[in-house]
Order: C-alpha cells, then sequence, then structure tokens
C-alpha cells in the first residue's frame, strides 16, 4: 500500500537498513524448521497538530466520503485535482468546515463542506495588483499608465525574441502555446511549465524565452495583496502565427503538409532526454487518435492506434532498442497533428 509523497522511499530506506543491524531477525519457524516467512509491517506517517483542527492531505477523503465539498487554496477556489496535485511538504494547513459554519463564510454552495488549504509558501492566482513587465515603475505615472506601459514591453520583447521555429515553418504549424510561471515576491521568474502546447518545436521556444527572461538584469514587479509583496502564478500565452510570404515558402517547399496544428492541454513526455523509457501523457478531444514515433528517416517506429480514445493518454512507451539520437513523437486526429522531438541517450 503506497500513500506517495517520499514516504515509500523513507519506508523502503528503513527496511533495507535493517539488512545492516548488528542482531538479525528472529527466523520464522514451521514443523520445527526454520523458513522463510513473509511479514507486512505497517508504518504510519502522521503530521503534529496545530493549535487549529488540522488533518493530512491523506485523511481528506475519509472526512468527506460522504459530502460533496468545494476546495479553496490559498483563498483561492480550485477543484479537487489542485488540491491532490499539491506535494505534501508544501502543505500547511488543511480545515474542514461543514454545515451553517461552511455556509456562513461561503455561502450557500458550501452547505455539503468547503475544504480550506493554506501551503507554507503560498502562491496566488488572484492577487490585488498582478505582476508586470519590468520597465515601467517611475514616478508621476499612474497605475493604468504602468500596466499598459508593461503590457507593451512584454509585447515588444516577445516580437523581438521570438524565434519561429523551421520545423514549425516546414509543416505550416500555427496556434497559440500557453506557458505559466510564478513570479516571486522579489520578481524572479521560477516554476515554467508548458500549460497549453502546439508541439513542432514551438513549445521549446517559449520556453527558451522564459529563461531569457530569468536572466534579465531587471527583474519583474511582483504581485500585492494585502499591500504585501508575494508569489504569483501568472499564465502567458504566445502565439504562433506565419507571414503570407513564410506561408507561401513552405507550401512550395513542403506542398503536402504533414497536419494542420493539434492543441494538446497538460502534455508531458518524461524524462526527456531519456535512456529508453519514456512517459507519455496528453489530454485532446475524444476522437479517433493515432500515437506514433519516427525517426529522422521518417520510419515509424512505434505506433498505437486509439479508436474509442476517451480524451487522456497517459503511457509509458519502451524505446530500449531503438539506437541513441533524436526521434519524432507524433499525435494525431484526423488531419489534425502534434510533434514532439525525443531524444534517446
Amino acid at each position: 500500500k503506497s500513500i506517495g509523497h517520499g514516504c515509500d522511499k523513507e519506508v523502503l530506506r528503513i527496511v533495507n537498513s535493517m539488512n545492516e543491524m548488528a542482531e538479525p531477525w528472529t527466523a520464522g519457524e514451521k514443523d520445527g524448521a526454520k523458513v522463510p516467512v513473509y511479514f507486512n509491517l505497517p508504518v504510519k506517517f502522521k503530521l503534529a497538530n496545530s493549535a487549529k483542527e488540522t488533518e493530512t492531505k491523506d485523511q481528506i477523503d475519509d472526512l468527506t466520503k460522504n459530502i460533496d465539498p468545494i476546495f479553496y487554496l490559498n483563498g483561492t477556489k480550485v477543484d479537487k485535482k489542485a488540491i491532490d496535485d499539491l506535494k505534501m511538504n508544501d502543505i500547511g494547513i488543511i480545515d474542514i468546515l461543514k454545515g451553517d459554519k461552511a455556509v456562513e463564510k461561503y455561502g450557500e454552495e458550501a452547505r455539503q463542506g468547503v475544504v480550506i488549504v493554506s501551503s507554507k509558501n503560498p502562491i496566488f492566482n488572484k492577487v490585488d495588483q498582478m505582476p508586470r513587465f519590468p520597465g515601467c515603475e517611475g514616478e508621476g505615472i499612474s497605475e493604468d499608465e504602468r500596466k499598459k506601459c508593461a503590457f507593451e514591453k512584454l509585447i515588444k520583447y516577445l516580437g523581438d525574441n521570438l524565434e519561429y521555429p523551421e520545423f514549425a515553418k516546414q509543416n505550416q504549424v500555427e496556434g497559440v502555446v500557453v506557458v505559466g510561471f510564478v513570479v516571486d515576491k522579489d520578481g524572479q521568474i521560477t516554476q515554467p511549465e508548458i500549460k497549453r502546447s502546439i508541439g513542432s518545436g514551438c513549445d521549446e521556444e517559449v520556453m527558451r524565452i522564459v529563461e531569457k527572461m530569468q536572466n534579465m538584469p531587471e527583474k519583474w514587479t511582483p504581485g500585492v495583496k494585502d499591500d504585501k509583496a508575494v508569489d504569483v502564478h501568472f499564465n502567458l500565452p504566445i502565439k504562433f502565427k506565419m507571414k503570407d510570404s513564410e506561408k507561401e515558402a513552405a507550401q512550395k517547399n513542403h506542398p503536402a503538409p504533414v497536419f494542420q496544428s493539434l492543441t494538446l492541454d497538460n502534455f508531458k513526455a518524461f524524462p526527456n532526454p531519456s535512456d529508453g523509457r519514456i512517459n507519455v501523457g496528453f489530454q485532446a478531444p475524444k476522437t479517433a487518435t493515432t500515437v506514433r514515433i519516427i525517426d529522422l528517416n521518417g520510419k515509424e517506429v512505434y505506433r498505437q492506434e486509439i479508436q474509442d480514445f476517451n480524451g487522456q493518454f497517459n503511457e509509458e512507451i519502451n524505446l530500449n532498442n531503438m539506437p541513441k539520437g533524436s526521434l519524432f513523437l507524433n499525435i494525431i486526429q484526423g488531419d489534425k497533428g502534434f510533434t514532439k522531438t525525443i531524444i534517446l541517450e
């Protein structure tokens, strides 16, 4: 039985350390002879109670199994998945309100109960003042002027630095990549993650731009809540659209594009680079889907047809028998497709 969050590894570490004890265990016996015996050992992990009535994340299901609660994380209403995705080390306090107390504070929708989670270092989604791109904090400028200035500077920065991936051009891939990151209370950019992907090298280009922003001499203006600088989630959509001249050149050199752009949510392919096994996950429309991998010569080395695709894919693909180098992961739905480069080391 597993609870994850590093607890399983810690239990295995303890069990392995038993082999190094000076005194060995007393062996089991059957019919007067010593025999191997399978032994189950429950190990309980429980956080110390705080002044408030708190429960660990792993007890939420037991406490709410007969109700349909709503969930709040750091003051923002979220779905249960956002709570499940939290790492145990990030959790500060979990409070559960029920009945009239819940309704009094959170309204009638909380009649069934409300689970309130506060992280140790909260990252907010909504604040009094959102983070801003640097360079617009001079004196004598109104708040609205700062916002407009920061937006214009951000757009100019993207226009000056974004490079359209050649592979995406050749295949006439267009669309919007959404990257999420945290602007911390010091204006540093941390935890960048692609929220919406179009593949074909565009995701990697967006991550390159975010990394470049992380190294700028001027830091972002942090978000503010209750007159204090705080860590804030920031989602940035970046649009890839080809010029007419680029489209004409692509159509001339590649008259039959491989596919139109397919947008995926929550795409993951890790580890990448990989030593042979790679975990692939994504969400896409519920329609017939093909997942395939091709080499640099266009030879197909893996293919899976999913006629009754349920909208989610999460599998480990074994590429141990493939030679080292670059491969292309294709996800295809009808005339739309998505491409991601995979590196085998």
